[in-house]
């Protein structure tokens, strides 16, 4: 192995055993102590330690700290955040289904009864129709229509059995007058 800067070839003397000693570019020995000694190749300027006794690393570790501890809380701070807004989110969700769902109920009740009013009023015009084809048929023969009943009037004198039959080949039967609305 070729000699280079950091091989010594002298042993240390080991003074103080619990002391680490190492030897600089000038192969001089110094002592690992708690202050570098100047040397003249560093123009005189010593690397002093702070006033507490810390090395100025210690200052950037404790920012590095706190800098850690913000972070966490920021974290933290919006995991709670985004959990409520998710609880938020499926609260709306629920309350929405929830209307939906009156609202689908409320629509198939009034679907059913517009149906069912239909239906009667489809039957109704049935009736309706039946009636006014009657009446369409009869009034051609000479029937009148009044108060929902068919009346014809006959000008041909005939005897009450006679009057009777005629009626009853017609599809009626001979008037019973019960107020004066109908006799009118």
């Amino acid at each position: 192995m070729s000699e280079g800067v950091y091989e010594n070839p002298e042993p240390f003397k080991d003074d103080e055993p619990d002391t680490m000693k190492n030897t600089d570019i000038d192969d001089q020995i110094y002592n690992n102590l708690r202050a570098f000694k100047s040397s003249p190749r560093d123009g005189g300027v010593a690397s002093e330690l702070d006033s507490s006794g810390k090395r100025p690393s210690g200052v950037a570790a404790l920012c590095l700290g706190l800098l850690c501890v913000l972070l966490l809380a920021g974290i933290i701070g919006l995991s709670v955040y985004y959990n409520r807004a998710i609880k938020d989110s499926e609260d709306k969700r629920n309350i929405l289904s929830q209307s939906f769902s009156l609202y689908k109920i409320n629509t198939t009740s009034e679907r059913d009864q517009l149906q069912t009013r239909y239906n009667n009023l489809t039957e109704e015009k049935g009736h309706i129709q039946a009636k006014l084809f009657v009446i369409e048929q009869h009034c051609q023969e000479g029937w009148r229509y009044s108060d929902s009943s068919l009346y014809f009037l006959s000008t041909e004198k005939k005897t009450w059995e006679e009057s009777r039959q005629d009626c009853l080949e017609r599809g009626a039967d001979l008037v019973i007058i019960n107020s004066r609305e109908e006799q009118v």
